[in-house]
């Protein structure tokens, strides 16, 4: 399966990039990256993000360019690279299919329910890619994460190089985000992990994840944002557009509220938030604001 797609890529590549050589990437003010975990409100953080005008959003795709330098801007930080990226990127997200192959975010799980899909095509139509494009959004969270840390990169060196670049990490309730990643075997992604692994030790590897976001987070902080799932209303909204530099929309604001829905339908055992509040207090003893955030999903 894996030749067969490499294969396939060979093949393709040429094409798409041949392609995507006539998007203009003049207007576009931001690259976002999301980070984290997965099963941890990524997919609906996308969702909710394509529904903007002037938001375009890559779903997965990873297996797709980030073995190839000649669109790995990671591994080549040129800015060359990054248009190149940034014009296959478009061009690719407005087609695809669901899961790591990806394209566009509008073939995920996320868009199978009417209401989103309606709200996308009642803007949009049939139209996949926006007349215009200010930010880019990219969800491939933990690959990137994993790449990154992988190959040594030093990502304020990347800041340094590409200043459109963004990173955002949403933030799940971590224990709902730990069974959701154990029943979905998720867990097995995670760095020391496998399928097998349990409760205890998938939370602390989410964990791990939000400080490693932190621990890049403070040499250039204006470029990094988070939202704690309980977080998500107009201000948030705001921030989040003012953070990718895309124009304030309301009725995007009005869409992404009447659209966001969380609940929990998972039980907790004594033992299992234990360990959670202990984790948090050690992890995040340098970081007591986030640690506080992050104690509010138990309290």
């Amino acid at each position: 399966m894996m030749i067969g797609r490499m294969i396939r890529q060979f093949v393709m590549k040429p094409y798409e990039l041949y392609q995507a050589r006539q998007i203009d990437t003049e207007p576009i003010n931001t690259v976002g990256i999301i980070l984290g975990p997965y099963r941890n409100l990524t997919t609906l953080t996308a969702s909710i993000l394509m529904l903007h005008p002037n938001c375009q959003v890559l779903n997965h795709a990873g297996m797709r360019s980030l073995q190839w330098r000649s669109l790995n801007f990671m591994r080549k930080p040129t800015r060359k690279t990054f248009e190149r990226f940034v014009r296959w990127a478009i061009y690719i997200s407005g087609k695809g299919i669901r899961g790591n192959f990806g394209g566009s975010i509008t073939y995920s799980h996320a868009f199978q329910h009417s209401e989103m899909n309606n709200l996308y095509k009642k803007r949009f139509g049939d139209n996949l890619i926006k007349d215009k494009v200010n930010s880019l959004v990219w969800k491939e969270s933990l690959r990137i994460a994993n790449f990154l840390r992988n190959n040594n990169i030093e990502v304020a060196q990347l800041l340094d190089k590409f200043p459109e670049l963004r990173f955002l990490q949403p933030v799940r309730n971590p224990i709902d985000c730990a069974k959701s990643c154990i029943k979905t075997e998720k867990n097995r992604l995670l760095p020391g992990l496998d399928k097998n692994s349990g409760e205890e030790e998938t939370i602390s590897a989410i964990l791990d994840e939000y400080k490693w976001f932190l621990e890049i987070r403070e040499r250039r902080p204006e470029k990094y944002f988070y939202f704690m799932q309980y977080d998500f209303d107009r201000e948030m909204l705001i921030n989040l557009t003012n953070f990718l530099d895309l124009e304030i929309d309301e009725i995007w604001i009005q869409d992404a509220l009447n659209i966001y829905e969380m609940r929990s339908s998972y039980k907790y055992s004594a033992k299992i938030l234990d360990h959670y509040k202990k984790e948090v207090k050690v992890k995040f003893q340098e970081y007591p604001q986030f640690a506080e955030e992050l104690l509010k999903f138990v309290n």
